[in-house]
């Protein structure tokens, strides 16, 4: 209470300091209140310093969900294949299949690196395992004929990429593969040809070219060798007749037309045999 002077008795005054330290103790009870429902404890500030707030990246609820989805799985596991990462890139293709077992590509990708590592049986399960769920699967059998080139059995691989184009006839990664098998192919048969003909083995020979020509019907020098080794036979008949199927494509092929004077003049037919070999002088 106040005076007659205007004062404050000593009473009053204590009773004023009672009251501001319950309404402090009030406030810091309030403030950590609000502190520990916001879950953070305020941390001691520097006086007259501005408080610094720390932030805490968080992966968004929208990438957590796309990085659980068996297709970013698969492309991880691809972008590991494509380095050459195999072990890494077998275990990216394990998880996409464990989050989603229907999920092919996953299987094709884990038969891939397998073919790479040379585990064929391994790899040929993987991929018998997708035409099990999907019998049409172009993938599962372009993966097939690579797996069987890879093993050196090209006609088993060219059954393959002909089967993937029966199914997709436009498929150009299809048609390219089986250009590839069957040059490879054609190759063998005919180098295995010429061996046989160094040789002196004709009959071998001559299979070994034949199974080169019906893969590539069109090659001129293989055609030749073919009717060579009739010729060697003194199968006249035969020998002109692959003689011819080249100089019906390219008249001007001077092989073909010496081979052809040969074959006239092993029969004593001085006049076309003359005939042949003057434009090939």
């Amino acid at each position: 209470m106040k005076t007659r002077n205007g004062l404050f008795d000593g009473r009053t005054k204590r009773g004023m300091k009672h009251r501001m330290r319950r309404y402090r103790h009030a406030v810091i009870a309030l403030s950590s209140f609000f502190f520990v429902m916001n879950g953070c404890v305020p941390a001691p500030q520097t006086p007259g310093h501005r408080p610094e707030v720390e932030v805490t990246p968080q992966a968004t609820p929208t990438q957590d969900l796309a990085n659980m989805t068996p297709e970013w799985a698969y492309q991880q596991g691809m972008t590991a294949l494509n380095q050459q990462a195999l072990d890494e890139a077998i275990q990216y293709f394990q998880l996409a299949a464990q989050r989603d077992a229907m999920y092919l590509q996953a299987y094709i990708g884990l038969g891939d690196v397998y073919t790479l590592k040379d585990e064929y049986l391994l790899a040929e399960s993987f991929y018998e395992k997708v035409l099990k769920y999907d019998p049409d699967s172009v993938a599962a059998y372009l993966s097939l004929g690579k797996l069987s080139s890879k093993k050196g059995d090209f006609r088993q691989a060219i059954s393959f990429c002909r089967k993937a184009l029966e199914l997709e006839p436009s498929n150009a990664a299809a048609q390219q593969q089986l250009a590839q098998v069957t040059e490879e192919l054609f190759a063998q048969h005919y180098e295995q040809g010429k061996a046989y003909k160094d040789a002196g083995d004709i009959e071998n020979a001559l299979v070994e070219f034949q199974k080169a020509h019906s893969l590539k019907s069109d090659d001129i020098e293989c055609t030749v060798e073919i009717g060579d080794l009739f010729l060697r036979q003194k199968d006249y008949m035969m020998a002109e007749g692959y003689f011819q199927d080249v100089l019906t494509k390219n008249p001007n092929y001077v092989p073909a037309i010496v081979a052809m004077g040969k074959a006239k003049l092993a029969q004593q037919q001085y006049a076309e045999a003359y005939s042949r070999f003057y434009p090939a002088r």
